[in-house]
């Protein structure tokens, strides 16, 4: 097993309350197990961290999704942001885009530079066509990861979400509240 990790936090997960009260329900010998894989994410987590301090901060995350799964062709959202990305980009800003921040990186340095963008971008902005693409697996991370950043921050973070070609009623509740 190699353990990865695709939703750093900064928080050791070694002081993680619910790691903690976990181990009280294993044996020794199984604890032990669990306490040497909470070791290498614990040290996973602290070279991500360590590197996306390295990364420059970033104004604007726009989060959608890139690839649809039934056809493995790209979406109209990635389309929308792409120009949504150059419009911004020639105003000055410095935009998380996905296909182009990461595509001289290696699948294993994604999360350093995501975590990075999240952490540092004061907007994020959410775009989609279809409902189920603000639930896909990846979308869904990023967006709740940056509700919980804005919450926890002393910085003030701000989520819009742009949609189009359904009713703001279809969106997920955690979003519909910034709609």
């Amino acid at each position: 097993r190699h353990p990865t990790c695709h939703r750093t936090q900064s928080e050791s997960i070694l002081s993680d309350p619910d790691y903690q009260a976990a181990l009280q329900y294993f044996d020794s010998e199984a604890a032990a197990v669990i306490e040497e894989q909470a070791r290498e994410i614990n040290e996973i987590q602290s070279k991500i961290l360590e590197i996306s301090r390295k990364e420059s901060p970033y104004d604007i995350f726009i989060c959608y999704k890139e690839t649809d799964d039934d056809t493995d062709e790209r979406t109209e959202d990635s389309t929308i942001a792409q120009e949504l990305y150059y419009s911004l980009i020639k105003q000055g800003y410095k935009v998380f885009f996905a296909r182009k921040t990461l595509e001289q990186k290696l699948g294993s340095e994604f999360e350093p530079v995501i975590y990075a963008a999240l952490n540092s971008a004061k907007v994020m902005i959410v775009l989609g066509t279809r409902p189920e693409y603000f639930n896909a697996v990846w979308v869904r991370n990023e967006w709740s990861r940056f509700i919980k950043m804005a919450r926890d921050s002393k910085d003030e973070k701000i989520i819009i979400p742009a949609y189009k070609g359904f009713s703001a009623y279809e969106l997920p509740n955690e979003l519909s509240i910034f709609q």
